[in-house]
C-alpha cells in the first residue's frame, strides 16, 4: 500500500529468521493510523501541506488558525490565526521552487509565508465578502490562480499585482484550479473548464448538468436530481507521472478522462461506502489512487476500492497528502492521522483463530445486521408486504350506497273531512346499493409505481445502515485484536484505545436501539 525502507524489512527478515526456525515467533508489517493532532487546539482539520524536501515539516490549516510540525506530526504550534469573522484556512501549499515559500487560501483572503511560517503577509484581498473567499491555488514559477467564491484571480508577478480572469469565469465561483503543463482547469458549478491560452479563452469540456441529462445518464449511468442543476466538483487531480489523465472529484463519483479532457468515464466505485468524495489524491512513482469521503479514507487497489480504516477514529475526510517517505497524511475532522509501520509479533500462544476465540460470546455480525435493519424497519418482507397489499386489492370491491327521497305530489287538497284544506304530499325513500371490480388491477394498479419508488429508496438506506453498522463491528473488531496483539504502551494510549472502543460501541447500539450493549451484558 505504501512505499517504506527497504532496511526495515531486511531486519524484520533476519529477526524472524533467527526466532522463526524454533518456532516461538513470527512478525507482520501493519500501516494504521496514528493521530498526531498533539498541539492544535480545534478540532477539524481542512487543509494539509507537507513538505517535499524535508517530511518531518508540515502546515496544517483550521477553521481559523494554521499550525507547523517540525518532527513528523508528533507535536504542532500555531504560527498564524487568520482574523476577521470569516476564517476559515481552505487550502495549503508549498512553493515548489522554494520550500520555504507556503500560500493559504482563507475565508478572508490569501496569505503568504517567505520564511517557513514564521511571519505571514495578505497578498490578496479581494472587494466583499465573495472575493474574500479563496478556496484552492495553483502555482507555476512564478504564477499564481487564485479561486474565490466570486471568480478567477490571476498574479504574474508572485502576488504583488492582480487580475480578474474576463467573461463568466470572473464571475462564477471556483471552487478548484490545477494545471497540467499549459493546461489550466477550473471546477465551477457549471462544469469543468479548460484553458490552453494563458487564461484568456475558457473552454467547457465537462458538466453534469439538466440540458445533458439523456446524454450524461447514458454514458455515466446516473439518475439526474431534478431539483439538483449541476455536480459539485470538489477537486481537480492530474496524475504526475501521465499528465494526460485527470481525475475529478465530485459529489456523484469519481470521473477521468484519459486524454486531457477530451473524453470523460466514469471510475469504478465497487467498494466505496459514500460516492460523495470530498478529495482525491494520486500518489507518484507507485500510482496508487486514494480518495476522501464522509465514510473514511479508500485506496485503489486491484479493480476496488479498499478501506483504510485501521485506527482511523474519524469519518470525514477532508484532505489527503504524502511525504517523500511514503507515509500518507489526512485531515479530517478529528484531528490529523498519519500512517506509521508497526511491528505486530505472533507467538504460538497467539495465532489468529486463539485471538478471534477471545469475542466468541459477543454477537455476530449477522445478529447486529439484523437487529439493525429491524430497527430501521427497512426489512424486505416489509417491501413485500406492500406487494401482496398491493395485489390483493384488485379482489377488494368498491361498494357504494344512496337514498334518494320523492314524493308522489308536492301538494294536494285533502279528501277528508277538510276539503278546503292544502296538504303535503307523503314522501318516498328510495335505497340502493352497489359493488364493483375492476379486475384488470389484477394485472397492474397506479400503487405499484408507487411502491417500486418507496422500496428503491428503502434498499439504498438498508444498504447504507448495512455499511455502516458492518463497517464499525468490525472496526472495533480490528481495535480489540490489536490491543491483545500489540498492548497499548503507555497510558494516554490505552485510554485513547478505550474511549475509541466506548466510541464504536456506542455508535452500533445508535443503530440497534442498545441491542449490542444488551447482548454484551447477557454473554459477560
Amino acid at each position: 500500500m505504501i512505499n517504506k525502507p527497504l532496511k526495515l524489512y531486511f531486519l524484520l527478515f533476519i529477526i524472524s529468521l533467527i526466532f522463526g526456525m524454533g518456532g516461538l515467533v513470527s512478525f507482520c508489517l501493519a500501516f494504521p493510523w496514528q493521530g498526531k493532532s498533539s498541539g492544535i487546539r480545534e478540532t477539524e482539520i481542512r487543509s494539509l501541506a507537507v513538505g517535499r524536501l524535508n517530511p518531518k515539516i508540515a502546515f496544517a490549516g483550521t477553521n481559523s488558525a494554521i499550525y507547523k510540525t517540525e518532527d513528523g506530526a508528533k507535536t504542532w504550534q500555531e504560527v498564524f490565526r487568520v482574523s476577521g469573522s470569516l476564517r476559515k484556512v481552505n487550502f495549503l501549499v508549498f512553493e515548489s521552487e522554494n520550500s520555504k515559500i507556503i500560500y493559504a487560501a482563507t475565508d478572508n483572503g490569501l496569505y503568504a509565508s517567505t520564511d517557513e511560517g514564521k511571519n505571514w503577509k495578505n497578498i490578496f484581498q479581494g472587494i466583499g465578502n465573495l472575493e474574500n473567499i479563496c478556496l484552492n491555488l495553483a502555482l507555476c514559477e512564478n504564477k499564481i490562480y487564485l479561486a474565490t467564491r466570486k471568480g478567477l484571480f490571476f498574479s504574474f508577478n508572485k502576488g504583488k499585482t492582480w487580475q480578474r480572469a474576463s467573461g463568466t469565469i470572473g464571475q462564477l465561483e471556483i471552487s478548484c484550479v490545477a494545471l497540467n503543463g499549459n493546461e489550466i482547469y477550473l471546477a465551477t458549478p457549471e462544469g469543468l473548464y479548460k484553458s490552453q491560452d494563458n487564461a484568456k479563452s475558457w473552454e467547457k469540456i465537462f458538466a453534469l448538468s439538466i440540458p445533458q441529462a439523456t446524454e450524461a445518464a447514458q454514458e455515466f449511468d446516473f439518475e439526474i436530481d431534478s431539483e439538483l442543476k449541476v455536480s459539485s466538483i470538489r477537486f481537480i487531480a492530474a496524475s504526475p507521472d501521465e499528465p494526460e489523465k485527470i481525475y475529478l472529484a465530485t459529489n456523484r463519483g469519481i470521473f477521468f478522462s484519459l486524454d486531457s479532457g477530451l473524453t470523460w468515464q466514469r471510475f469504478i466505485s465497487n467498494g466505496l461506502i459514500d460516492t460523495d468524495i470530498q478529495h482525491i489524491f494520486i500518489a507518484a512513482k507507485a500510482k496508487n489512487i486514494f480518495c476522501a469521503t464522509k465514510n473514511g479514507v479508500f485506496e485503489f487497489k486491484q479493480d476496488r476500492w479498499v478501506s483504510l480504516y485501521q485506527g482511523l477514529t474519524a469519518n470525514i475526510v477532508n484532505f489527503i497528502s504524502q511525504d517523500n517517505l511514503g507515509n500518507v497524511w489526512l485531515a479530517t475532522d478529528k484531528g490529523v492521522f498519519k500512517t506509521e509501520e508497526q511491528v505486530v509479533m505472533l507467538t504460538q500462544n497467539q495465532k489468529s483463530p486463539e485471538i478471534l476465540d477471545n469475542f466468541k460470546n459477543e454477537p455476530s455480525i449477522q445478529e447486529i445486521q439484523n437487529r439493525a435493519i429491524e430497527y430501521a424497519e427497512v426489512s424486505p418482507q416489509k417491501i413485500q408486504s406492500w406487494r401482496r397489499r398491493a395485489a390483493s386489492k384488485a379482489w377488494l370491491p368498491t361498494v357504494s350506497a344512496g337514498l334518494d327521497r320523492s314524493a308522489t305530489e308536492l301538494f294536494h287538497w285533502d279528501s277528508g273531512l277538510n276539503p278546503d284544506a292544502l296538504v303535503r304530499g307523503r314522501d318516498f325513500y328510495d335505497w340502493d346499493v352497489s359493488v364493483s371490480w375492476n379486475l384488470g388491477e389484477l394485472i397492474w394498479n397506479d400503487d405499484q409505481t408507487s411502491i417500486d419508488s418507496r422500496s428503491k429508496l428503502m434498499v439504498e438506506l438498508r444498504d447504507d445502515i448495512l455499511n455502516e453498522v458492518t463497517r464499525l463491528y468490525f472496526e472495533r473488531r480490528r481495535l480489540q485484536a490489536e490491543n491483545l496483539l500489540s498492548p497499548p504502551q503507555d497510558k494516554k494510549e490505552e485510554i485513547e484505545r478505550n474511549l475509541r472502543l466506548a466510541e464504536l460501541t456506542a455508535s452500533i447500539d445508535a443503530l440497534t436501539e442498545g441491542y449490542f450493549s444488551s447482548e454484551l451484558k447477557k454473554n459477560k
